[in-house]
This record gives C-alpha cells, sequence and structure tokens, in this order.
C-alpha cells in the first residue's frame, strides 16, 4: 500500500471521530500506535478500592503532591487529561521538587507501563536534547521528562520552556537533514533535588509546581511490591480506565496556578 504522506495524530478510544479521521484516510500512514490496554466496565468509584489504585498509587500521589487535595485533584486529572485527549495540549509543565528516591521516576515508569512502552517518553537530563541544536529525542513524543534540571540550566532556558509548553508545532532539527515542522503533542515534566528551579512571574499557570514530602523514601518493601505488581495486565487496566473515566469535563489546564511548597 502506498502513502502521500506519515504523520503522528495520536488518538484515545473514546474519541472515535480522531480513529475515523486519521486511520481510515488512505492517504496518511499515522505512525501513533494505540496504547494496548483495555477499558474495563468498573467505574471509578470501584476503582478507587482496588489493591494498586488505593494502597500505591494514591500514597505515592499524596507523596508527590505534598498531601495538598487541590493539588492532587489537580495532578489525577492532568493525567486524565494525558490519556483522554492525547491531541490536546495542556500547556503546563509539571515541575516536581524532591529527594531522590521518593517516587518521581516510578511515577513516570506508572504512565509508561500503561503505556505499554517508552516509544512515546523522552527522558533526558541535558535540556540541549530538547532545546538545544538538535532534538531527534522530541519528535513524536507525548512525555517529556527532563531530569535533575539545576537552576541555572532552568534560568538559561525559562522562556524556551515557556515557549515549547504551549506550542501545538515543533520545528525538528537533525544532524544533516533539512529541519522541519511537524505537530507536537508532549506532556512536559521537569523534576529536581533543588528547590526554586522556576522563576514564577506572570506566566505562573503555565508551572505546575510540587514539593514531595518523602514519606515513602525508605520504604523498600513498598517500592518493590509496587513495581512487581506493574507486571499484571489486569492492574495496568485497571490504571488505564481510572484515567480513562475520570471526570474533567470541568478541568482546564493552565486556568488557575498550583504551587505546593513543603518545607522539608
Amino acid at each position: 500500500r502506498q502513502y502521500d504522506m506519515t504523520n503522528f495524530l495520536p488518538y484515545s478510544p473514546s474519541d472515535k471521530t480522531n480513529e475515523d479521521d486519521f486511520t481510515n484516510d488512505k492517504n496518511i500512514f499515522n505512525t501513533f500506535r494505540p496504547f494496548l490496554r483495555n477499558i474495563l466496565d468498573d467505574e471509578v468509584e470501584d476503582l478507587l478500592e482496588t489493591n494498586f489504585i488505593k494502597n500505591y498509587l494514591f500514597p505515592l500521589i499524596n507523596d508527590l503532591n505534598g498531601n495538598d487535595k487541590k493539588s492532587v485533584s489537580y495532578f489525577l486529572k492532568l493525567w486524565a487529561f494525558f490519556f483522554q485527549k492525547p491531541r490536546e495540549l495542556s500547556q503546563v509543565c509539571w515541575v516536581c521538587q524532591s529527594r531522590e528516591g521518593c517516587g518521581k521516576d516510578t511515577f513516570i515508569r506508572i504512565l509508561s507501563s500503561i503505556m505499554g512502552n517508552n516509544r512515546y517518553i523522552a527522558q533526558t537530563s541535558n535540556l540541549d536534547d530538547v532545546f538545544g541544536s538538535f532534538n531527534k529525542i522530541a519528535s513524536q513524543k507525548l512525555l517529556i521528562q527532563l531530569n535533575e534540571v539545576d537552576s541555572k540550566q532552568a534560568l538559561e532556558q525559562h522562556n524556551r520552556i515557556k515557549d515549547v509548553i504551549t506550542s501545538d508545532i515543533i520545528n525538528v532539527k537533525l544532524k544533516g537533514i533539512d529541519t522541519y515542522n511537524e505537530n507536537h503533542y508532549a506532556q512536559y515534566v521537569m523534576f529536581s533535588n533543588n528547590s526554586n528551579i522556576i522563576t514564577v512571574s506572570d506566566s505562573a499557570r503555565r508551572w505546575f509546581i510540587t514539593s514531595a514530602l518523602g514519606w515513602l523514601k525508605n520504604k523498600q518493601e513498598f517500592w518493590k511490591k509496587l513495581h512487581d505488581l506493574l507486571k499484571d495486565k489486569l492492574i495496568l487496566d485497571q490504571l488505564y480506565t481510572y484515567f480513562m473515566k475520570l471526570d474533567i469535563s470541568d478541568f482546564i489546564p493552565g486556568k488557575e496556578s498550583i504551587i505546593v511548597d513543603v518545607k522539608r
């Protein structure tokens, strides 16, 4: 079969319009492959009582959000938005400040496990990989994780980060190949062991800033069990179903600034 063009056009199972538009268009080869998850019949209220979500996901999320109810609610809806509306930018970057070992990377692993692989995730501790002269790593991604960012890096790239997270087009620059534009759908997250890596200004609503409490830092049995449970396909389907069914009808990313500052 021949195609006139390729494109990266993610869609969710609940968005049949997007699916029909791009999987049935014979002239476009869509490079996106849906996540290999099932949406279960369970309702959100029932899923909240399942073992993994109740005893592992929520303790981790509460810790990462400083046990702040407003922040936890925003956090859950942000990631529900990520799964339910993969072709809409949140235009918000989640910034998490914490000591090492508090579960930032583990939460990304949970997302990766739900998605089925790392194909749509880019992870780097070098901001130049995304904002420098060449940025192949950012092409066709749904999630970009910036690791161990320090204040100097964040200050130098502050405006460029803000511009990228709000842009629906990204200019892809590869070595030895002409640059080209492609649709941009990535959710950005920024992790750091340092505090105050972002200067909050009139663009504060573009930053969702949390500080982890560190309650779970040395609970080795908790982390071991959590990672073992992520091998269970039913648990991954429960997680996917939870995020796909969570009500986000009143959620507008970036409408307000959420900053949780925990004195650790």
